[in-house]
């Protein structure tokens, strides 16, 4: 039995990145691992690719499913997996060679449910790598993953920069049985923030949270092909289902804590920036103000939205820019509102 499986969900990749990242992974210095790739009924040559590669490498193993998204692919790699542990990794990024070594051996050591590491973003091009000022190791305690929490809700993990990516599943070794016990999953559905959904769920659960300032992951930050460059009519539903999960969350687990129904409200405004970018404001988008108003309109009006959106107030958003936008949405000023993100792009 391995002792670590290593998750890749796959849906139209190109050829240069899958092979990369699996080749890193056939090579990292610790070795007992499972290598799971999921071809989430991808249209084009990924499910071809993966099974080309499987030959190279006993240790790969090919799930292929109808396209169902990436929260349920995630979820078939956690169930079909074998090892103690889980990695997450997104195929067109990859890992330090090193990676799987390091995080073991903190997570064995420190007998944590949980450990992720910094993260590094990367290029296509010549831009030299990014990466934030590195904290210091530690571990998480009760108060900081209930933070955690609270600026996951609000869609505003700014505070933990210099930590890596707390909102993400990648760049974390998790305890599967974490996973399994507390039927923690991916959102079926939900096409977007689903690692949110699951990362509360994750520090709601796990008795210990470390943090090892290990430089590891290299995330591929302008990939012209990833969904989080393109336009998208849709996102105000897929930001929608966002909140609806998150409202389960709050009403199963904090139902009377004030403390997280004002970070869902504050969420509520805030996950407005995406709607922004991925489709009001797009560079590919051409809308007028009453239909830019119209979809603000019927976003603020929905139930979920409606609830936690009264719930909140000025001192609940960080920034000159979230408080903006708050006040002007909630009092309906929308044609201020519109001409300040005209013209100072969309106030993210």
């Amino acid at each position: 039995m391995p002792e670590i499986s290593i998750v890749v969900p796959i849906y139209k990749i190109e050829r240069t990145y899958l092979e990369k990242s699996v080749a890193i992974l056939i090579h990292q210095t610790f070795q007992d691992i499972e290598i799971l790739l999921i071809d989430d009924g991808s249209p084009d040559e990924c499910g071809k690719i993966c099974d080309e590669l499987a030959k190279k490498d006993a240790r790969i193993r090919v799930i292929h499913q109808e396209n169902q998204g990436v929260s349920v692919a995630r979820n078939a790699g956690v169930e079909a997996g074998k090892g103690k542990y889980i990695i997450f990794l997104d195929p067109d990024d990859w890992l330090e060679l090193d990676f799987c070594e390091v995080l073991y051996r903190k997570i064995e050591e420190t007998q944590a449910d949980v450990v992720f590491c910094q993260k590094c973003h990367d290029y296509a091009d010549e831009t030299p790598p990014l990466y934030f000022n590195q904290r210091p190791s530690f571990v998480l305690t009760d108060d900081d993953c209930r933070r955690v929490a609270l600026c996951l809700l609000k869609d505003d993990v700014r505070a933990f920069k210099n930590i890596g990516d707390i909102g993400a599943c990648w760049g974390k070794i998790i305890r599967r049985d974490l996973l399994i016990d507390n039927h923690i999953v991916f959102p079926a559905g939900v096409k977007k923030a689903q690692d949110y959904v699951w990362n509360l769920y994750v520090c709601e659960y796990a008795q210990k949270y470390v943090y090892d300032n290990y430089l590891g992951y290299h995330y591929l930050s302008d990939n012209p092909t990833s969904i989080c460059h393109r336009s998208n009519k849709e996102i105000s539903q897929i930001i929608l289902s966002v909140l609806r999960q998150m409202d389960l969350f709050v009403e199963k687990m904090h139902p009377s804590d004030i403390a997280y129904v004002h970070a869902l409200g504050a969420g509520c405004f805030n996950m407005i920036r995406v709607i922004e970018s991925s489709y009001l404001y797009h560079s590919d988008v051409n809308m007028s103000y009453k239909q830019i108003k119209a979809v603000y309109k019927e976003y603020l009006n929905d139930p979920v939205v409606k609830k936690y959106s009264c719930q909140c107030c000025q001192k609940d958003f960080n920034g000159i820019k979230g408080k903006v936008r708050y006040l002007l949405l909630k009092h309906k000023m929308y044609f201020a509102y519109y001409m300040v993100c005209k013209a100072k792009g969309a106030i993210g």
